[in-house]
């Protein structure tokens, strides 16, 4: 930890020490296997440091720091992406550690994923890992991931219908209610043969009936007074039943 705190002291002196230093970690993370926990120790290096700066946004360059990020080290990171499809999820981890602090740039760079990634499966994958960093609701957060989740699930790729109904599925946690519209569509994906689909749609189900377990005693009583009303006969049905009995007596 003080090590880690000289590190900040000398990162704070200027923008150009955050960018040299973030410059060469880049470097590392590119060279390393994922599997290795020096590559795991400097992920956290990077995403520690990142918000920090951005938490000590009154001491440090974060200004000067976040532009760096949007114009030089969002590029590299969507390249290293490209690169290396074993490392995808982490890198998204690290890009969300940049902008967790302000909502405006978290959208903005969504928005630019598809610039720099160029392939939408690789945009819908990265965007799946980037919701899934979301610990709390925010509506206008969710909506931007919510419009291209209902796009996608009438895309024709199948891994972009599956990134799609995983998308939704995290927007269920925070907000099942939203997702209700949706079962119906969801459904119908269920039934086609990919076993991508198959497996995102129950773990959306899943994930629905699970935020509405809560309302099982509503639906407990809904199906008591059902049983209660079939097994209470009206006077006209015990009268019908006296006439059938009747009927049925042998002369």
């Amino acid at each position: 930890k003080l090590d880690f705190e000289i590190i900040l002291t000398t990162l704070y002196q200027s923008s150009t020490e955050c960018a040299t230093f973030f410059t060469y970690l880049l470097g590392m993370l590119r060279r390393l296997s994922p599997i290795d926990g020096s590559f795991t120790n400097t992920l956290l290096l990077c995403k520690q440091t990142a918000v920090r700066i951005n938490s000590d946004a009154g001491t440090s360059p974060a200004h000067e720091f976040n532009k760096f990020f949007t114009k030089h080290l969002f590029r590299s990171y969507c390249a290293l992406i490209r690169e290396c499809p074993n490392k995808r999820q982490q890198i998204c981890e690290l890009i969300y550690a940049h902008c967790q602090h302000d909502l405006t740039l978290r959208i903005k760079i969504v928005q630019s994923l598809k610039k720099y990634l160029k392939d939408d499966e690789l945009v819908y994958a990265c965007q799946a890992h980037l919701l899934n960093q979301e610990t709390q609701f925010n509506e206008q957060w969710f909506d931007v991931f919510l419009y291209y989740a209902l796009i996608g699930l009438s895309n024709q790729r199948v891994n972009i219908r599956s990134y799609s109904i995983n998308m939704l599925s995290t927007i269920a946690k925070h907000n099942p209610d939203a997702m209700l519209e949706v079962c119906e569509k969801i459904s119908n994906l269920a039934d086609e043969a990919f076993w991508e689909l198959k497996t995102q749609s129950l773990e959306f189900a899943a994930t629905i009936l699970t935020q509405f377990r809560s309302h099982s005693h509503v639906l407990a009583v809904k199906d008591d007074l059902k049983s209660g009303a079939a097994a209470k006969p009206s006077s006209n049905g015990v009268l019908q039943s006296r006439s059938m009995s009747g009927n049925l007596r042998s002369p």
